[in-house]
Parts: C-alpha cells; structure tokens; sequence
C-alpha cells in the first residue's frame, strides 16, 4: 500500500469533518425479491475490487493529507439474516452511519440484512470519497455485479492529472469573475447566533407552478435550477438591499472518462450575480449566463478558486457566501433479474451552510423545495417565510411579466395584512412593501428599523443588446 496526496476535495471534507462531524453518507438499498446473500456478498466484493476509492483511508501526513489504498478484504463487511420483521434495521442504520477514523482502514463499511422477500443493503462512506454522483455508479454497479458476475465490473481508471494550460486559463476567468466581487453574501440573522442546532423546512412547489417552470424551460432554455437561482437571487438582494450577490452550487466536476467513477469528483463553485438594474425577465438570463459560465470552469478546485482571488477567511464562516444551491434527481428502481433494486431516499444532513436550497425532482415530474437552515442563521419561522418568498419569486419569473425587481410581489396576504395593521389603514399596494424578512412585523414596528430596500432598478432595460444566449435545457 503506498500513500499519495489526497485530492483538493478529499483534503476539504476532512477538514469538515474535524470541525463538525458529519462527513458519513448513508445509501440505503432496498433490494424486492429473493436474493442469494452469497452472489451478494460476491457482487460487494466485486465493486469494492473496481472501486479503489472504497476501499480508501485518509492520514495526517508532515507533508499534509494523503490517501492510501487497501484490499477489499479489510472494508467493514457484516452479513445478516432476517426473518422478514427486519427488527435489526434501525441499529444497522444507526451504525452504517457512525462516523469514521480515518486512519484506521478504509472508508466505507458494507451491511446486508438478507430476508425472505427484502434485502436491505447498507453502505456507509466517507464525503471525501463519496460524491452526490457516486450514488447511481454503485446501484449499477452492485446490482450488474449481481447479475452477470464479478468479471462485468471493469477496474475504474485513475484520475487524470489536470493540464497546467487549462488550469492557467480557469484561473484567469475566475480572477476576472470575481474580481471586486462581495466577501460574504448571507441572509440578515433573524436567532442568536451561538445556537448550533439545525433544521429542514420543505415547501412541495404547485403543478400549476412546476408547469409554468416546465413552460419557461422550453421557451428560454431556463432550467428549472436555474429558475431556483434567480428566485433565491432576488429574494437574497430584497433582504439584504444588495445588488452584487455570490451563491454557491455544487458542479459535478466528472468528465466523460470519468461517469462510471466512484470517488469525491463533485465542486462547490461560487456564481456571482448581479442584479443592478436588471427586471425580472433579465435576470434571469444573466443568472442562466453566470451559472453556466461558473459550471464550464468547475474543474478548479474550490481551494484554488479562492486562493488565485485571494479571498479573506473568517474562522467559522463559508468563504465568499453562507448561502448554497443544489438539487437532487430521484432515482429510478432498476428491475434485473427478477428483482426490483431501489434506493431510499436519504436522510437531510445538517446544513454545511447557513442556508442550503434543494431542489428536488421526482420521477413523476413533481418538484419540492427543501431548505436546510443553521438556527444560529435563521429561525424554523424565519426559513418558512423564506420559503415563501423564494415561491413568489418563482410565480413571479415564471408568469411571463416584466417588471423591475423593486416592484416585485413578494409578500404573502397574511404578512400584507400584518402591515396594514400596523399602519393602521389601507395598504395600497403589496409592491414596494418590503419588510425585514426574517423578523415578525411586530419587531419591524417596535424597532422602528427601516425596511430592507429591494434591489435597485436604476435604468431601463437596454433592448438594443437583447441578443439572448438560449441554452439548452
């Protein structure tokens, strides 16, 4: 076994680890059928033998972090046998999910719970060589090893060394990028912030809502994703009063070599946005152009993003933005033979963000929006609210008008009547109403803070540069 540098991505969830603990994926497996435990015990073996990267561990070097390989034998393998009232599956859950030594044998641990119709299998890794991607890689990959035999799997190859020319010209775009650009684009705190819990609020988006966004995808070539980032854009800019925003988003950092690859390939980009003077049809071509400019220049590592920008770190704080944007693809059930193979959806993690926006598409076409919140960031409330603004933002670009963003409807009806109690008299219009977000109208009254202004709409579109990129959906 011979050590070698770990990778940008490995170095960057170890360190998370040591900070907060979370760095354990779960994939849950569920397996419909009658299933041999001994084909797959030996389909385990075969995709760990194919994977180098499961069978990896990380160790604290003099020289910094370095990754070393192991045989498949020495994975954590545990294989049991169930009755059908699966009554060992919440420990064997609890402890696929356990955190890990890293030092101390490879990353990944491997539970089978074979029964008479249902097996569950659970495989626990590490962040740092586990992506978001790597999840459909091993469903395939298990699930053909148990079809067809050890020899199906071929060896994963070796992560190609990036071209130092290539890696010149991305520096030179993400110097240009963010040049000048805000150091920590993030929500008004609405708790204390020595709070250290976490939560999840999720908000199902409407199929009228999900058919206008299907709509605007086809018309512009807007990706519902990409229609999530305007919205959180515009509702980030309306709560802070600022028209230079950064948002993070996760790229998946995989070539074409590279599909069939386990391993922590994935990026977190920073997409800078800005909104001065655009409306609410412009914005959302300038965040379709900066997102997709960020994600053909993901193949810097994060590390090397903010080194060549030279971007001021805080201790306890994300570099360069609090907020992040992601999304998620359900995944389909493979039926191989005879048997049906699903994965389960995972649990939410606690947020590396103040604030994480996901957007979740199911096989039926239906979307969901989830927002991980600290608490230390924004209250269960104030996420609720959020949610709500980030759903009329949505209506809002996706129902064809063109208005400048400060005249944007964000507010609901209930928080518009709060404010004409306040007032004590008629509300005139719910437009150019902003109130603090993250606070309740009654604290806005009390503490007779003004309100948050909306981004500015200084100058009138320039129709004359209306030459509009189409990308593809």
């Amino acid at each position: 076994m011979t050590d070698r540098p770990a990778s940008p991505g490995q170095l960057r969830f170890f360190v998370l680890d040591q900070r907060d603990g979370r760095a354990t994926v779960r994939n849950h497996l569920v397996i419909e059928g009658r299933v041999s435990a001994l084909r797959l015990t030996e389909a385990v073996h075969a995709l760990l033998e194919a994977q180098p990267a499961l069978r990896t561990s990380l160790h604290m070097a003099p020289d910094g972090l370095t990754q070393r390989t192991h045989p498949a034998s020495a994975v954590d393998i545990q294989v049991l046998e169930s009755d059908g009232a699966e009554t060992q599956l919440p420990a064997l859950i609890t402890d696929t999910g356990a955190p890990f030594a890293h030092d101390a044998g490879p990353l990944c641990r491997v539970r089978l719970l074979v029964g008479p119709e249902r097996t569950h299998c659970l495989i626990g890794t590490h962040h740092a060589i586990f992506d978001d991607d790597s999840t459909a890689v091993l469903l395939n990959q298990l699930s053909l090893a148990y079809e067809k035999g050890a020899p199906s799997l071929a060896l994963a190859p070796p992560t190609v060394a990036p071209d130092p020319e290539h890696t010149a010209q991305m520096r030179e775009f993400w110097s240009r990028a963010l040049a000048d650009c805000p150091q920590d684009t993030a929500l008004p705190l609405s708790s204390t912030p020595d709070s250290t819990a976490s939560g999840v609020v999720t908000t199902e988006i409407s199929p009228e809502l999900a058919t206008r966004m299907a709509a605007l995808t086809r018309e512009r070539g807007a990706t519902p994703f990409a229609q999530l980032l305007a919205a959180a854009a515009t509702v980030t800019g309306w709560y802070t009063s600022r028209d230079d925003l950064v948002i993070a988003t996760v790229a998946s950092g995989r070539s074409a070599t590279d599909q069939d690859v386990i391993g922590c390939l994935q990026n977190t980009v920073p997409v800078r946005l800005r909104l001065d003077g655009a409306d609410s049809d412009e914005v959302l071509d300038r965040t379709m152009d900066a997102l997709f400019d960020a994600v053909d220049h993901a193949a810097l590592p994060i590390e090397d993003i903010l080194d060549t920008v030279g971007v001021r770190r805080r201790p306890g704080r994300k570099p360069l933005t609090q907020i992040l944007c992601a999304q998620t693809t359900e995944s389909a059930p493979l039926a191989l033979d005879g048997l049906s193979w699903q994965l389960t959806p995972s649990a939410p993690v606690e947020a590396e963000y103040d604030v994480a926006l996901t957007l979740h598409h199911s096989l039926g076409g239906a979307m969901r929006l989830e927002i991980g919140h600290r608490h230390a960031a924004l209250t269960p409330q104030a996420a609720q609210r959020l949610a709500q603004h980030l759903l009329a933002a949505l209506e809002a670009l996706a129902d064809g008008s063109v208005l400048p963003l400060s005249e944007l409807s964000l507010l609901s009806p209930e928080e518009v009547a709060g404010l004409t109690a306040l007032d004590g008299g008629p509300v005139p219009s719910p437009r150019r109403r902003c109130m603090h977000p993250s606070r309740s109208t009654y604290d806005v009254r009390r503490q007779r803070s003004p309100s948050p202004r909306a981004p500015r709409a200084s100058r009138t579109p320039n129709w004359a540069n209306g030459q509009r990129r189409w990308r593809p959906p």
